[in-house]
């Protein structure tokens, strides 16, 4: 029996001012080993397009930042502690390292997404497409564990010229086949 490893696929919908932009795009996307087919140029039509909502993934970029630096401070914290303690034994060394890394890593991870959090009228970013212009859209479907490809790919579409990403969860999946993003609104 042949084991088989099935990831959860991923959609990234990069829009591009140009074709140059796109080709660039598309080049640098197979020097990741991203397949080809996976790959799906659409012409973007004229009209407005929902972005996607990045900001809870930079709060949760700011947790895990607060995380890394909060639990050593917090686990120094705890040793600090413990020395003043007479007849400290080792235990109770590990546990109040323990106890304060523990701790500095939640507040840590508070005042981490606290300093990444954005606060807004929950208005949803667009990008417009005037009528003349020759906009292009990449749709692409991306494996990996955590998204580790997702993030590579989306890094190397912005680098390439993508002016955003849509929401592809605002856009029917089926006119990307047919060739043909229609806007929502």
């Amino acid at each position: 029996m042949e084991a088989q490893v099935d990831y959860e696929t991923q959609l990234t919908l990069a829009a591009f001012c140009a074709s140059e932009q796109a080709e660039e795009g598309l080049r640098r996307l197979e020097a990741l080993g991203v397949s080809s087919t996976a790959i799906t140029r659409v012409p973007l039509g004229p009209g407005r397009y929902q972005t996607e909502d990045i900001t809870l993934e930079e709060a949760n970029a700011g947790v895990r930042q607060g995380t890394v630096i909060g639990a050593p401070i917090g686990a120094a914290v705890g040793l600090g502690m413990a020395t003043v303690v007479p007849e400290t034994q080792a235990a109770v060394f590990v546990g109040m390292a323990a106890a304060g890394a523990i701790g500095g890593g939640i507040i840590g991870g508070f005042v981490g997404s606290i300093f990444r959090a954005h606060f807004d009228d929950d208005t949803a970013a667009v990008i417009e497409v005037p009528g003349e212009n020759t906009a292009v859209l990449l749709a692409v479907h991306t494996t990996g564990g955590a998204g580790a490809q997702t993030g590579r790919a989306r890094a190397a579409l912005h680098t390439a010229g993508a002016i955003g990403f849509l929401d592809p969860s605002v856009y029917d999946p089926e006119a990307l086949v047919a060739l043909w993003l229609r806007p929502t609104a």
